[in-house]
């Protein structure tokens, strides 16, 4: 049964198997811990998890009612968490374990199997397997590999009683509990699994889990993710230290690490760097697949975040271009209020500023497939002098691109006054808006008889408009007038990234102003909301 481990190890270490630095260096220490006299590797312990895991039966697609075939970098994590002992005690080497893959690599049905094995083979009295995400939902994904490997072990459920949130095995259970840390009290876990911590913004439920294990002799605690889009976040901290274990810059006997990634210098694109980050590439990973999603990161550089993060497993903490310049400058045209068909039915979008900033107003109509944006840039005429920008605030000014408000705030009854002129010379069918700092702004305009609706500033909502926006400029569908601050707005966008791949330009940087870029995406954003809209030019 070890021999396949065995061989594993020794493809890593002949290139036979293409791999990268992470999983050399956890190789290689396998290697030297055998050699040492304080540990043992016993090969009967490992032997049987892997036999047990072997035993199991899938349910669900082509695999159904197979058994669980363990490839050898699954061999080689389980051998590794279940039969390293120390001499002196007999006690279970690895506490810890950090193990870092794409997906579709079968990481839920390995968590769930190992999950299993330590309720029903372990040996640990009275124990107590905790199953825990960032999400209920996401728990409940290896809970249900639970169940389902649960029902083919023991048909008659004589051994194994299985529940809507438990499995029991007599005085042994496994439960999934959710990331709200006021729920975690009184646990006295044995096993803990924590799936896809990448999302986590906190340790509050790291924290709590592993102190559940403070009366346990051999606890286990295992992270088991996918990587993320936030290098400030408590998964990615505690990858850099499991990173620095490898390497032999910390030293922690009792943490076992697995990360299935790209080295720094390789290009996601090339075939034969894949495998690195997918081990079971070819197995339950198709390399079609991972054509397709590459196809679709190079027509699409917002996606190619979720692609890098998902399916190569290289962390990425934001998107640093968005689109290029060049697309942007090519869709700049000679646009002006004449320009617009007489019948055409705009979308106001309106990104109002603080007191002393700038406010950007834009009006959007389709014609042909083709979309039309003209800007307007409004800012307090006494910030020429004390704006952070007011060089080129003023240059742009010059030039006729930014119109001046009196005073040293934020006018919104002469911007309204600028949309209302528009509103009766071009029908705006709705105007978008951010609700902050709005109240006022909205109380004149609906006095005025637009038709006014907030647009929600969340992620999820831009997601959408941003990824279209994108596609349109590619595809050079976009036409927006000429003006500089629109190009040097573009060209401060940031993406801001979730854990789902949803995207949108990143304000948190009030010196990188991005004010005309949210405008346009408002306008997108709210005709995408409402196909029905009668707002196509034919």
């Amino acid at each position: 049964m070890l021999k396949k481990l065995y061989d594993y190890v020794n493809d890593i270490v002949i290139g036979k198997i293409p791999s990268c630095l992470e999983i050399k260096q956890a190789v290689q220490r396998f290697q030297d811990d055998l050699k040492r006299t304080d540990i043992v590797f016993d090969k009967q312990k490992a032997s049987n998890a892997i036999i047990f895991i072997s035993h199991l039966k899938h349910s669900t697609g082509k695999h159904n009612n197979k058994r669980f075939y363990l490839e050898g970098w699954q061999i080689f994590i389980v051998a590794n968490i279940f039969g390293w002992y120390y001499v002196d005690s007999d006690l279970r080497r690895f506490n810890d374990v950090y193990i870092e893959v794409s997906r579709k690599n079968g990481k839920t049905a390995l968590a769930a199997a190992i999950s299993l094995y330590t309720l029903v083979a372990d040996g640990e009295a009275s124990a107590e397997v905790i199953l825990s995400a960032n999400s209920r939902e996401q728990a409940r994904l290896c809970f249900d590999a639970v169940s389902k490997f649960s029902r083919k072990l023991d048909l008659k459920q004589d051994y194994l009683r299985i529940y809507r949130n438990e499995v029991k095995h007599f005085d042994n259970i496994i439960k999934i509990v959710a990331s709200d840390v006021t729920t975690l009290d009184g646990l006295n876990a044995s096993t803990v699994i924590i799936d896809e911590y990448h999302s986590a913004k906190t340790t509050e439920v790291y924290d709590v889990l592993k102190s559940s294990q403070g009366m346990r002799e051999q606890p286990l605690f295992i992270i088991i993710t996918t990587a993320g889009t936030s290098k400030t976040s408590p998964c990615y901290q505690l990858r850099k230290t499991a990173k620095e274990i490898l390497s032999g810059l910390k030293e922690d006997d009792r943490h076992f690490i697995t990360i299935y990634t790209l080295d720094e210098e390789d290009d996601y694109r090339n075939s034969n760097n894949w495998i690195k980050a997918n081990p079971n590439l070819n197995i339950t990973v198709k390399p079609t697949f991972l054509k397709k999603e590459i196809n679709n990161a190079q027509n699409n550089v917002s996606a190619e975040t979720g692609v890098l993060t998902k399916h190569f497993n290289i962390w990425v903490d934001t998107l640093e271009t968005w689109i290029a310049n060049s697309y942007i400058l090519d869709s700049c045209k000679e646009l002006t209020f004449d320009d617009i068909p007489e019948d055409a039915e705009l979308i106001c979008g309106v990104d109002l500023s603080s007191n002393s900033d700038i406010t950007a107003v834009s009006y959007m109509w389709v014609q042909d497939d083709k979309y039309y944006f003209i800007n307007k840039y409004y800012l307090p005429e006494d910030s020429l002098n004390s704006a952070t920008d007011k060089l080129f605030y003023r240059q742009q000014y010059k030039e006729g691109n930014l119109i001046l408000t009196p005073d040293n705030v934020v006018d919104y009854t002469y911007i309204l006054d600028d949309i209302i002129r528009v509103h009766n010379q071009h029908y705006i069918h709705k105007l978008t808006y951010d609700s902050w700092n709005a109240t006022q702004f909205i109380v004149l305009a609906n006095q005025y008889g637009l038709r006014t609706i907030p647009y929600s500033q969340t992620i999820a909502n831009f997601n959408r408009p941003t990824k279209q926006f994108e596609r349109l400029a590619l595809k050079k569908n976009i036409y927006m007038d000429s003006n500089a601050i629109s190009v040097y707005m573009f060209q401060n966008v940031y993406m801001r990234i979730d854990s789902n791949g949803n995207v949108k330009p990143d304000k948190s940087k009030r010196s990188a102003k991005i004010d005309g870029v949210i405008s346009m995406l408002m306008c997108l954003g709210e005709y995408l909301n409402n196909p029905t809209l009668t707002l196509q030019i034919i």
